[in-house]
């Protein structure tokens, strides 16, 4: 049941946000009884680290957390404009929040939040140790700026991406045009590495780039570039997506399911 949205993987289970029923989910990897992390939230996006799940509550304008094998969610930190997406390093807790058009951070403990940019309307946000990267769709940007602070960078200017990752290498995006690009995470020209009809979430592994399509897709291209290889067709509304080492997951609003593939 539901309506699964965002998606996020540890080593052992799967997360999710569901919308529609107003809970944070969890299974095993392996497969299972999904649990309820938590109820009565208004969840967007979702990340996770070695000991705690992380999501953004639109509805009441928190950043939350919880214990990877549940327990009392906690508030990270209160942004009561449009806390939106997420990403969570050693460094702390970073989202964007649309409605006040700034890329925000916060200490993993919790505290007062920090703005990082202004003056933005990030989308999907991407964090690796040195810098917060982000889709800025309204002005068709892709952006970067020093994790601990300081001047904005513009990587790429591109057509209204959406969602984002990096690796070592690459910033990926998807556009709901139907484009996956990327470019060198410290800029330099974007390159397409496929086309598609209305592309959705996106993840990398470093070696390839795998993303969602509305037309009921899960697709892979080499990071370098190459043949895109359909992993999996005839899907019901498929949404975000997250990669490990052996498996490819994602989430589908229109039959309520979250799959997996392995190998991907």
């Amino acid at each position: 049941g539901g309506a699964p949205y965002a998606l996020a993987v540890s080593s052992t289970a799967v997360y999710w946000t569901d919308q529609s029923t107003e809970t944070v989910m969890t299974v095993p990897t392996s497969g299972g009884i999904a649990t309820t992390l938590a109820s009565r939230q208004q969840p967007n996006d979702i990340a996770v680290n070695a000991t705690s799940v992380f999501w953004t509550d639109m509805g009441a304008g928190t950043v939350m957390t919880a214990p990877l094998g549940g327990g009392t969610p906690a508030t990270i930190a209160s942004d009561p404009h449009q806390p939106l997406y997420i990403a969570v390093s050693g460094a702390g807790v970073f989202w964007s929040d649309f409605g006040n058009g700034a890329v925000m951070t916060a200490p993993l403990g919790g505290g007062t939040p920090s703005t990082l940019a202004q003056g933005w309307r990030p989308y999907g946000v991407a964090v690796d140790a040195t810098r917060v990267y982000w889709a800025d769709e309204s002005n068709s940007t892709v952006m970067a700026t020093p994790i601990g602070g300081g001047s904005p960078t513009t990587l790429a200017v591109t057509t209204e991406p959406n969602d984002i990752a990096v690796d070592a290498a690459n910033a990926y995006w998807t556009s709901p045009g139907g484009a996956v690009m990327k470019v060198p995470i410290g800029g330099g020209t974007a390159t397409l590495l496929a086309a598609g009809s209305g592309t959705g979430g996106i993840a990398t592994d470093g070696a390839s780039v795998y993303w969602t399509d509305d037309v009921g897709t899960v697709s892979k291209v080499p990071v370098g570039g190459g043949a895109t290889v359909t992993l999996v067709s005839g899907l019901n509304g498929p949404w975000d997506i997250a990669v490990d080492l052996t498996s490819v997951y994602w989430t589908c609003q229109g039959d309520g399911t979250v799959s997996k593939l392995t190998p991907k």
